[in-house]
This record gives C-alpha cells, structure tokens and sequence, in this order.
C-alpha cells in the first residue's frame, strides 16, 4: 500500500509491529486470565496501556515476556494504578516472542483493561 506526501511523493507504508491485543478485561485478581500477543519472531519494544475502571484505588499491572508461551518472566517494574478512570502506560525493552499483561497485585475498588503492543 501507497501513500502521497504532501507534495505529490509515493511513500510506502512500512511497520515492524503487530496490532495490538487486548491482554486483560475487566481484570482485579492476580490469577486473571490474560491473552497473549505472539509477536511471531523476536521483539524488543513492548508497551503496556492500562486503563482503569470506575472506583479503582490501588494495584499493579506488569507485562510479561516469553520465548516459548509457557515459562514467564517480567519486563520492566511493576505499572502502579492509584486512581480510577485513568489511562496508564509503560514500555518495556526486553526481548521476548510472546507477551502479555498480569495484575501483579490485586486492584483495589474496581477493574482495569489492559492492552500490549510490540514493535522491533
């Protein structure tokens, strides 16, 4: 796919990511279920958007990291949310294939979606 610049050029579209995945929904337990974003090879650049629901007060989201889809470690510190309605981010620079989000501490007050993207 092409695209005109502003004076007239072609430009191809080019992007080293994945669309992004929605990781955790309406999650407040630290044993939620999360959905995993494969990033098909290696990726170093994670990013985690967090946003929290009405009454929510405390807790922690983190982004995982794995080469096989079984055996998690943690990219970066835990992202702390603190207050409710409130969109939250975070990058990581740890490769990895597979990443996704965990609550790392139980949220207080309420619930948090949470969604991952990857680039190169």
């Amino acid at each position: 796919m092409a695209f005109n610049n502003g004076v007239g050029n072609t430009i191809e579209a080019y992007t080293a990511g994945l669309p992004p995945v929605k990781s955790l929904s309406a999650a407040s337990a630290t044993n939620a279920a999360s959905a995993v974003l494969d990033g098909v090879v290696m990726r170093t650049n994670s990013t985690l958007v967090v946003v929290t629901g009405t009454g929510v007060s405390a807790g922690d989201v983190e982004i995982e990291g794995s080469l096989d889809g079984t055996h998690w470690f943690v990219i970066g510190s835990p992202l702390a949310v603190s207050a409710a309605s409130t969109v939250y981010h975070q990058t990581g620079t740890v490769p990895a294939r597979y990443f996704r989000a965990v609550v790392s501490t139980a949220i207080t007050g309420g619930t948090v979606d949470a969604w991952i993207g990857v680039t190169d």
